[in-house]
């Protein structure tokens, strides 16, 4: 259900119309229905400043966003400032609404930072190359932090934040490709019933956590192991003898190029070089 003024009219058209998506691909890969309307305040800032004293208590000035679970609420910044970030209002409302399902659909017990924050942006489809740069730099700065050093990181610096968030999407995406999202279901409705979500891990997963983690590691350094050799003074080198070797190749192949062009435009300046009485052979 959605609530918006004059302003935010096309905009809650557009989003009322692939909402029944939205909502199927977050069920389908949580597992879980939950019953009762969701309320969807597009709040623009002349909501904001109507309700100044409710709404600067949920939303913060900078952020785009936020889920309130005990109030069925997510409110959704359409204008103003937003720290920043590029206006996505698809994935945005996406992202709040997983963190509305997944809290009901573990019974509200404590589950990881990680997986609530991973799985909201794993749906929304946002990672981009950023992220990507920030695992790349994270794995030539040292080693890459454990999921349980995230829960800090969440409330970190800003770079802190950002790893945070990278290194719980690309754990997340591990998982539902390693396993599918059966597992991921069976893993969510344990947590549900009561189980501690490592316990429930064990017993919804091929490996223990701890085995998925290092496991999810390997892969990840193996896929940033070429950044320190990259990076080095002998990769540097390597790349700029590289690229010179490359750049004369290229110049030279060009060269070819033209002369065997004016060979054919004007063969008589560059004839070919013909013997005219061939030498036979010496026999020995």
């Amino acid at each position: 259900m959605f609530s918006y003024s004059a302003e935010d009219q096309k905009l809650a058209r557009e989003l009322s119309g692939n909402i029944e998506n939205i909502r199927e691909e977050i069920v389908s890969t949580i597992g879980y229905d939950p019953p009762g309307k969701i309320e969807i305040l597009l709040a623009g800032p002349e909501r904001i400043a109507a309700e100044e004293s409710t709404l600067e208590n949920w939303i913060p000035p900078w952020s785009s966003a936020v889920a309130i679970p005990e109030k069925r609420l997510v409110i959704l910044k359409t204008r103003g400032q937003r720290a920043g970030l590029p206006f996505e209002p698809e994935k945005i409302l996406t992202h709040e609404l997983v963190h509305m399902v997944l809290g009901p659909a573990t019974g509200h017990h404590p589950i990881p930072p990680w997986l609530n924050e991973g799985l909201a942006m794993f749906l929304a489809r946002e990672w981009k190359f950023q992220h990507t740069f920030i695992l790349f730099k994270a794995s030539i700065s040292g080693p890459l932090p454990r999921l349980s050093e995230l829960d800090r990181d969440f409330s970190g610096t800003e770079d802190e934040v950002r790893l945070a968030y990278g290194l719980s999407f690309s754990f997340i995406s591990f998982l539902l490709e390693s396993f599918g999202k059966d597992r991921l279901r069976e893993w969510i409705g344990r947590i549900g019933n009561g189980q501690d979500w490592e316990e429930a891990f064990s017993e919804s997963f091929p490996k223990n956590f701890f085995q998925a983690e290092n496991e999810w590691r390997k892969k990840l350094k193996l896929r940033y192991a070429w950044a320190p050799f990259i990076f080095s003074g002998t990769g540097i080198w390597f790349l700029l003898t590289l690229l010179f070797i490359l750049g004369y190749l290229a110049k030279r192949r060009r060269a070819e190029q033209t002369l065997n062009r004016w060979r054919q435009e004007e063969g008589y300046y560059f004839p070919e070089e013909e013997d005219d009485d061939p030498i036979d052979p010496t026999v020995h």
